[in-house]
């Protein structure tokens, strides 16, 4: 809401600037060719010269709140100036106090405007007793042609400020109901569509949930029945999860936090992601130059949304590429770095660029009707690209594969020479940090064939189980925890074992800002419900 008034504000004050910069100059010639006393001629120069200051200092500096002063008060002096010496209540000036008080009700906040409006008050207040008991000092008009041209020129500018001040309001106020009715309209198609998208694999999930309970059912048809379950579970959550990122995008709660990532290790991660992806088809190359780098880079970066951009990006590649290969990658380009994810699947019609990037867009072609999704990954790439103040387009050909690429500003903090090498080591221990048995007990499936595990049911026993010496390699940390919760254990594990790896475990629906707010004791996180070979595929990356 401020936000819109401020925008407002700032419009006015432009367009208000350069009509008092045309207007100012014609009211001092009037006036010089009247021949007005001096100092009339002084205060239109004045006024002349306030505004074309005032329009220089917008359009080219942006200084507004400077700018509303200079206007308010000097237009208020010069109105005054004009009541003083140009027949006080018998020439224009009451007439131009009309449009200053319009320009001052639409320019200012509350709190200042009652400050400009009970000066004017009290000031014309003054003036009206200053003419009821000093009558005479109200100059005639030496000739009543004089007075009818007075009259009606201060009539006239009056006229022409409120006129613009009046369209100006009405326009803004049309483009205000135009936008609610816009938004009125999303709203409901975006409940539509998510209501419909939702619905999908809920049906599905509930159908074959059924299906279970069927009695003979061979060992086949139950494994593909479950398998349908949990894809669409899945298929669930991302549809959630693009969704509370298209919240917090829209009201903007997405907040920008920087951090030192080292660019080889953090692709090479990406890599091992991707790479086991279960859209991946086997006939597909995923492969990405800059595992390789002889130099990594340690840039400053928002790491999280750096990530959330890629991965969609790829899994979009991932889904419309049957043959060939999939390349990620990055190069610099001056105070920017250029990143691209490029494909050789289906290819997209240029015709449709502008559309794809919008939401809930999908181009409805038949040999792409088999993809799902709500048609939210790329406008929150999108969103997030021009939140870190960079650009994201595309680059495509029907039939002949697409590629991606965004840019987004950083810093180089260092450089380390050497590539990045993998190398198996013995088995490690993890220590998890649940309070919840049924937690504990699905992590401990997952884990305890390849690692030991270890349990703390809160973080006053994570920190017990550190100082008897147990040599722990990573820490799996939930963040709500009793007694001391992840957030807290994991700085004060930081401060004694700052090279221990913990990773962040939390079914909060604002996991991004609860990492960004603790990136400084948190090396990763992975969101509940946890998918069991994303977990495996991130520890095998940090522990070997």
């Amino acid at each position: 809401m401020q936000k819109t008034i401020d925008d407002f504000q700032i419009k006015l004050l432009r367009h208000s600037s350069i009509l008092l910069s045309v207007v100012a100059p014609l009211l001092f010639i009037i006036d010089f060719l009247q021949g007005k006393e001096l100092p009339i001629l002084i205060a239109s120069a004045i006024l002349t010269i306030v505004s074309v200051t005032s329009y220089i200092l917008i359009t080219k500096t942006q200084r507004y709140i400077l700018v509303k002063y200079l206007i308010s008060i000097f237009s208020f002096c010069m109105i005054c100036m004009s009541w003083l010496y140009n027949y006080s209540s018998q020439g224009p000036a009451l007439l131009f106090f009309t449009a200053w008080i319009m320009f001052i009700v639409f320019i200012w906040e509350r709190k200042t405007m009652l400050y400009f409006l009970f000066g004017f008050a009290f000031l014309f207040f003054v003036m009206a007793i200053f003419n009821y008991l000093y009558p005479d000092f109200d100059k005639m008009y030496p000739t009543g042609e004089k007075r009818i041209f007075d009259m009606y020129y201060g009539a006239f500018f009056t006229f022409v400020l409120v006129f613009f001040y009046s369209r100006f309001v009405k326009r803004a106020y049309l483009k205000k109901i135009e936008r609610t009715e816009k938004a009125k309209e999303l709203k409901s198609a975006f409940l539509q569509n998510i209501s419909h998208e939702i619905r999908t694999p809920m049906n599905a999930i509930i159908g074959f949930s059924e299906l279970l309970r069927t009695q003979n059912l061979s060992s086949k048809d139950r494994q593909k029945y479950l398998d349908t379950i949990t894809s669409s579970s899945e298929h669930l959550l991302s549809i959630i999860d693009d969704i509370m990122k298209v919240s917090l995008l829209e009201t903007e709660q997405v907040d920008i936090e920087k951090e030192a990532l080292s660019l080889t290790k953090f692709f090479h991660t990406i890599y091992e992601t991707m790479r086991i992806h279960k859209l991946l088809n086997e006939n597909v190359i995923l492969r990405s130059p800059v595992i390789d780098l002889d130099k990594n880079y340690i840039i400053e970066i928002d790491a999280v949304k750096l990530k959330q951009i890629l991965q969609n990006l790829i899994v979009n590649a991932i889904k419309y590429t049957k043959n060939g290969y999939i390349e990620f990658g990055c190069r610099q380009q001056g105070a920017y770095l250029e990143f691209y994810v490029k494909d050789t699947g289906v290819g997209i019609d240029p015709k449709d660029f502008p559309t794809i990037f919008k939401r809930f867009t999908q181009i409805t072609k038949t040999h792409q009707s088999r993809f799902k999704g709500a048609g939210l990954g790329l406008s929150i790439c999108k969103s997030y690209v021009e939140l870190l103040g960079g650009n994201i387009w595309v680059q495509s050909k029907p039939g002949k594969g697409s590629t991606f690429f965004f840019t987004i500003p950083f810093e180089i903090l260092s450089d380390k020479n050497g590539s990045h090498k993998l190398s198996k080591t013995m088995k490690k221990t993890i220590l998890v940090a649940e309070d919840e048995d049924i937690n504990f007990e699905f992590l401990n499936l997952v884990l305890a064939e390849n690692y030991n595990v270890l349990r703390a049911a809160n973080g006053q026993e994570v920190l017990n189980i550190l100082d008897e010496g147990k040599k722990i390699d990573c820490i799996l940390m939930d963040i709500k925890m009793p007694r001391l919760n992840g957030i807290e254990t994991a700085k004060i594990v930081k401060k004694t074992h700052p090279d221990l790896y913990i990773i962040a475990q939390t079914a909060y629906s604002q996991i991004e800002q609860e990492f960004n707010i603790s990136h400084n004791c948190f090396d990763d996180y992975v969101l509940k419900p946890i998918n069991p070979k994303n977990l495996q595929n991130l520890l095998s990356i940090i522990l070997d």
